[in-house]
């Protein structure tokens, strides 16, 4: 059995730049994404220092681009996924990001830290990938406060929260959401995603998409719940119009 631990890199990556994003080296070049990122590593080798490091990066997501792009030509939604973040590309804070990025995964090459890349997935792709082939056999822990990973939560795979210093486990996650991490993706598909541009039903936040998924099993169930509510309300109007017509 082995123990792995994988690290979502631009998770890591924007949070330790943001945090220190006023950090400088002697010729104004700023440094904070180093800093906060070999902080964490280090603060992550003394805590599992018995694992395998893997660090993933974001690609492209050419699946989910192309399906949203799709469904902007059918006017099912109004832009596609991640069209939000266009506006970073003129921000001076982004900017920065963006140029330390491969300066820093090129430091991070010297560690000896195995990193993955792959143009057409992101981070989570990978990781839940990794998790899926190799959780039967071994122990895994996934690195990173992003909530969407709670989905690949397994007896053998644990996520480990860097900022709030806290471990979740599957059995943790059920007896706070009384919900199984499969049924997870179903909250996600109610109450969307504004940071990656994820349309949800309007004015429905994680509450209320956690409370229905809790009450009708899966999104579906969600939808032709309040479905067979609207048909049942249509059939009575004309009953009601002709107890006015009285």
């Amino acid at each position: 059995m082995v123990k792995y631990l994988f690290i979502d890199g631009n998770n890591m990556a924007i949070r330790s730049a943001f945090a220190n994003k006023d950090l400088k080296d002697k010729n104004g070049v700023f440094t904070g994404i180093h800093y906060g990122f070999f902080k964490a590593l280090i603060s992550l080798k003394k805590k599992f220092n018995d694992h395998l490091f893997i660090i993933c990066w974001d690609g492209k997501s050419r699946r989910r681009m192309q399906l949203s792009a799709e469904n902007v030509e059918k006017r099912i939604i109004t832009s596609a996924y991640k069209a939000n973040r266009e506006k970073n590309k003129t921000d001076e804070k982004f900017i920065d990001f963006y140029k330390q990025m491969p300066k820093l995964q090129e430091a991070l090459a010297c560690t000896g830290i195995q990193q993955v890349y792959m143009p057409d997935y992101e981070a989570d792709d990978l990781i839940a990938t990794y998790c899926k082939m190799l959780r039967d056999n071994n122990q895994i822990i996934a690195s990173t406060t992003d909530h969407d990973y709670y989905q690949i939560l397994h007896e053998n795979v644990s996520l480990w929260d860097g900022l709030r210093l806290k471990s979740v486990t599957k059995n943790d996650f059920e007896k706070e959401y009384k919900i199984t991490p499969e049924q997870y993706v179903d909250v996600g598909a109610l109450m969307g995603d504004n940071g990656d541009n994820i349309f949800g039903i309007p004015s429905w936040g994680d509450k209320t998409a956690l409370e229905e998924i809790q009450k009708h099993g899966s999104y579906k169930n969600v939808l032709d719940y309040y479905l067979k509510q609207y048909n049942h309300l249509e059939n009575s109007f004309p009953k009601i119009e002709s107890m006015l017509d009285l």
